[in-house]
């Protein structure tokens, strides 16, 4: 979800070589980031709301 949307990077737990390249991928999409922001609320205002949730929930047990 995170990468798929371009949102921002997912690490693993334990992971410190990971982390540093997920900073350092960061750093290098400096001027990305404010969209990526952006776009992270979007998904969770449209996707991950607690109305989409319900409505979900709904469809499943229909």
């Amino acid at each position: 979800m995170i990468e798929d949307e371009d949102i921002g990077w997912a690490v693993p737990p334990n992971k410190p070589a990971e982390l540093a390249a997920a900073i350092k991928a960061a750093v290098g999409k400096a001027g990305d980031l404010a969209e990526m922001g952006k776009r992270a609320r979007a998904a969770a205002e449209t996707k991950y709301s607690f109305e989409s949730a319900i409505a979900k929930y709904d469809r499943f047990l229909s």
